[in-house]
C-alpha cells in the first residue's frame, strides 16, 4: 500500500502491531497529521480514527512535563515523567477507538506521590483495519 499524497508523506514505514491477544498485523505508516494532546489526572484519554483507519501510538509520557492545563504551578518537580508508550499502545494501537482513564496510570507515577501528574499522549490515523478474531468450531 502506498500513500496517495505524497506532498504530505515525511516517512513510509511498516510497522508490525500487536494486540494484547496475540494477533499481528501490518499497516502502511504514512506520517502527515499527528494528534497530541495533554491530558490531566481524572480525565479520559480517547483516540478516534475514521472508518477504515486505525489508531497508531507515536508517544505517551506520564508525570508533570512542564507546566500548563493541568500543571499550573511548579513545586520542584517539573520535568519527572515516565514513558508510558507501551502501555498505550497496548490498549490502543490497531484499534479504530479507544479511552482509558489517566487515573490508570498511577502505578507509573515517577513524581512524588503527592503531586499531580498528566499524560501527555500522540497518536496518529492510518489506514487499516483490525482484524476478526479467528472463528472456532
Amino acid at each position: 500500500m502506498d500513500c496517495f499524497n505524497t506532498a504530505d508523506t515525511v516517512v513510509k514505514d511498516v510497522r508490525m502491531l500487536q494486540h494484547n491477544q496475540g494477533l499481528m498485523f501490518a499497516v502502511n505508516v504514512c506520517r502527515r497529521r499527528i494528534e497530541l494532546g495533554e491530558y490531566c489526572q481524572l480525565e479520559l484519554f480517547h483516540a478516534a480514527c475514521a472508518s477504515g483507519h486505525v489508531v497508531v501510538m507515536t508517544s505517551a509520557v506520564y508525570g508533570r512535563m512542564r507546566l500548563g492545563r493541568c500543571v499550573k504551578q511548579d513545586y520542584g518537580f517539573i520535568g519527572c515523567s515516565a514513558n508510558v508508550l507501551r502501555y498505550a499502545d497496548r490498549l490502543c494501537s490497531g484499534r479504530q477507538t479507544c479511552q482509558f482513564p489517566v487515573a490508570q496510570l498511577h502505578g507509573s507515577q515517577p513524581c512524588p506521590d503527592d503531586l499531580t501528574p498528566y499524560l501527555e499522549a500522540s497518536y496518529q490515523c492510518v489506514p487499516g483495519n483490525w482484524p476478526s478474531p479467528p472463528a472456532f468450531c
